[in-house]
């Protein structure tokens, strides 16, 4: 378990000052720290918004090529526009 530390730890004989991150592979050692106030738990990206940011940076991305492409029509530019638009913000 990915932790940083909100107190000074000292795990497996290294010393970790607040704000650092450490890791402890025993479940339950990064759990008891977790409980007794000394650390809390980094989390990660999920899948599902790993998901959705990969989905979102492909329509930005065809959304951009349609801006690019001379070929494309007013209505389409202005369709890929308000992707870009809504993924700024």
């Amino acid at each position: 378990m990915k932790l940083k530390a909100l107190g000074p730890i000292n795990h497996d004989g290294k010393d970790y000052p607040p704000g650092k991150t450490l890791t402890v592979d025993n479940e339950d050692q990064a759990q008891a720290l977790v409980d007794c106030g000394a650390a809390e738990e980094i989390k990660g990206e999920s899948a599902a918004e790993k998901k959705n940011r990969e989905k979102r940076e492909a329509a930005v991305a065809d959304a951009q090529k349609v801006l690019d492409d001379s070929k494309s029509t007013p209505e389409q530019k202005a369709e890929a526009q308000k992707v870009l638009d809504e993924a700024a913000e």
